[in-house]
């Protein structure tokens, strides 16, 4: 994928990275940072709905092994819904876009929702004028997700700009079939650097594996660091299911533990 500009509702930069077009050897080197829906399983008709693969978890308990615990999982999601479906894996959790970093083998934080209480009845009522349209709350933001209802797209990216025109501190990130707000300053990529500072991580080749523009940002990151950068659609012809075989061939690494 040739580097150029990359432009959205709210900002215009240049991508400062360079997908790979296929994946790596496996290398017990690595640090894995691994997006969810559209990384690991199927985008569904709305958040709740994402089939998980019965030994996903089973793939990321024993990556964390041979890797030494250096893989992290980082989601746009909130991390009750990431424990949800990742159970029992123990893995590092990247939340809601960097906002929530929960380390494998700590409990995860209570949820403090940030964002203005003001925005709740314009959710509830945009959300009845428009049948299909998902509102996923989480802590720090909001998702409005429009994939059963594709006519409102324009009607969800107005109101998005218009809630965060309302509140200092929130920016729109345009996602597949979805607008994002969220604070401004965290990233995908700010946690990818914050975690390469870490025992567990440092050292480590980072590879980020993502589908969605809110992966950029992680993108950059691992490219600056020497990494690796792995766009699903690119790297993996845009299906999960490779992506959760090139992880399974680890297995061919010795196991660390």
């Amino acid at each position: 994928m040739p580097v150029g500009p990359r432009v959205d509702n709210c900002r215009v930069e240049m991508n400062s990275w360079k997908t790979h077009e296929k994946p790596p050897e496996p290398s017990r080197d690595f640090a894995l940072f691994l997006d969810f829906d559209g990384t690991l399983v199927d985008i569904a008709l709305a958040p709740d709905l994402v089939v998980v693969p019965p030994d996903l978890p089973a793939i990321l308990s024993d990556l964390r092994r041979r890797l030494a615990d250096a893989v992290a999982i980082v989601s746009g999601r909130p991390t009750r819904d990431l424990d949800r479906f990742l159970q029992p894996a123990d893995i590092t959790i990247v939340a809601e876009h960097g906002a929530v970093i929960r380390m494998a083998g700590t409990a995860a934080p209570p949820p403090m929702p940030s964002w203005p209480t003001e925005w709740q009845r314009s959710l509830e009522h945009f959300a009845r004028c428009w049948p299909g349209v998902e509102i996923e709350e989480k802590s720090f933001g909001v998702s409005i997700h429009f994939r059963g209802a594709p006519q409102a797209a324009q009607a969800v990216r107005d109101m998005t700009l218009a809630l965060a025109g309302s509140s200092k501190g929130f920016e729109v990130i345009p996602a597949k079939m979805a607008f994002e707000l969220r604070r401004s300053g965290i990233n995908k990529g700010m946690a990818v650097r914050n975690l390469m500072r870490l025992p567990e991580f440092k050292d480590r080749v980072p590879v980020f594996i993502g589908d969605d523009v809110t992966d950029h940002d992680g993108f950059s990151v691992v490219t600056e660091m020497g990494g690796i950068p792995l766009d699903v659609a690119v790297a993996f012809d845009n299906k999960p299911e490779l992506v959760r075989d090139w992880l399974r061939s680890f297995a061919a690494l010795p196991s660390v533990n």
